[in-house]
């Protein structure tokens, strides 16, 4: 908990500038999830964290009015290619992702729920789910998941956080406030985060350095699918498009990385139908100062 907490402690509206006479840290006042210290290299400000990479709790003993947190839904998957030979799918859309500095939270333990990554359905690739903090079964904030990739042969891309590739009809579903990000699809590749997809390739992801105090990007489009030419996926973990080999369609591509909200990447007809890749689940990262 930190008492006495100034506006005068904050620079350039994200630094906080540590003065011992006028903020106060009590320690040990939360738990959940793993539990990491670092020093920002810049400020000097110490930091405690809280990551979960899977469902848990967040338990204040004590109010605060000054975590942070990082919030990223899972990715979605590559569409499924069928019948028309050599053709890519569309890569899945990167999972939503919401960074706000300094925000109050009340005494109680909150439920986390991490987004997983979209699978697959046999033809448009499912979105990815949506990661949450709540009290008591009441969201607090939600980060969605990204859209899945369209399948070949015109099969159309599903709406989400951010927009599955192939059809282009992804849409970005914003809560209104300016901290969260995700963009539409513009072609083959899955939008990511913090940009549309060019298309066959994923769109780029948000960096944030909540979590370890390095910059590290969250929340990207996985590539589309494309004969002959592998496509890596958005920075975030977006998931490389396959360039497929004979009888193997699959060849060359990845699922959307673990915990960062990467959307899968696509594949190519080859001979036989194939499954999209999935997306990559999401991420759940809390902060504040300690001593």
């Amino acid at each position: 908990m930190i008492t006495n907490f100034s506006t005068s402690s904050i620079k350039s509206g994200l630094k906080r500038k540590r003065f011992w006479d006028q903020i106060t840290v009590l320690t040990n006042t939360a738990t959940g999830g793993t539990i990491t210290e670092y020093t920002d290299g810049v400020t000097g400000i110490k930091y405690k964290v809280h990551t979960f990479t899977s469902d848990g709790t967040f338990t204040l003993t004590a109010s605060s009015v000054g975590i942070d947190y990082l919030i990223v839904g899972g990715g979605g998957a590559a569409g499924r290619s069928s019948g028309y030979n050599g053709s890519g799918t569309g890569g899945g859309g990167a999972g939503g992702v919401i960074v706000r500095p300094l925000q109050s939270f009340a005494t109680g333990t909150y439920a986390i729920t991490i987004g997983g990554g979209g699978g697959q359905t046999g033809g448009v690739g499912a979105s990815g789910g949506t990661s949450t903090i709540s009290l008591n079964s009441i969201a607090v904030v939600s980060a969605a998941g990204g859209g899945g990739g369209g399948r070949t042969g015109g099969g159309g891309a599903t709406s989400g956080a951010s927009g599955g590739g192939g059809g282009g009809s992804g849409t970005f579903a914003s809560d209104g406030d300016a901290t969260t990000f995700g963009n539409n699809s513009g072609g083959l590749g899955g939008g990511g985060a913090g940009a549309a997809s060019s298309g066959v390739a994923g769109g780029i992801g948000i960096l944030n350095d909540y979590r370890t105090g390095t910059n590290t990007y969250y929340g990207g489009g996985g590539s589309g699918g494309q004969y002959s030419v592998a496509t890596a996926g958005g920075l975030g973990g977006g998931g490389t498009g396959a360039h497929g080999s004979y009888g193997n369609g699959r060849a060359g591509g990845s699922d959307g990385s673990a915990n960062t909200g990467g959307g899968g990447g696509g594949v190519v007809e080859e001979n036989d139908d194939h499954n999209g890749f999935n997306g990559g689940s999401g991420i759940i990262v809390l902060r504040y100062t300690s001593v």
